[in-house]
């Protein structure tokens, strides 16, 4: 990478090889502008002297689930096994009684 006295970026060189035939590398270079793909199976694409525009997408972030509602869950399912093994043990304490 190279910047200019502004410490804005005006060259890079980056590649990233995957497995096999898998990477991309993408190049703006003084007389060498390429972005390049490729995948395991032969598919690539490419763009030559255009470097296109690079644009960023967001996603709107999924709502996490409540904190009190996880634990209210958490302390049920801990009573739910908790009444079951009284139960059980009830049951064995009655049934060795007769």
């Amino acid at each position: 990478m190279a910047t200019d006295a502004t410490s804005a970026i005006t060259s890079w060189n980056i590649v990233l090889i995957l497995t096999g035939e898998s990477g991309i590398d993408t190049e703006n270079e003084p007389g060498s502008v390429i972005d390049y793909g490729a995948d395991n199976a032969g598919d690539n694409g490419y763009r030559m002297q255009d470097p296109g525009n690079w644009v960023m997408t967001s996603s709107t972030a999924l709502p996490e689930p409540q904190n009190g509602l996880i634990f209210l869950l958490g302390v049920l399912g801990i009573a739910f096994v908790a009444r079951k093994r009284i139960l059980q043990s009830t049951r064995q304490t009655t049934q060795t009684q007769q």
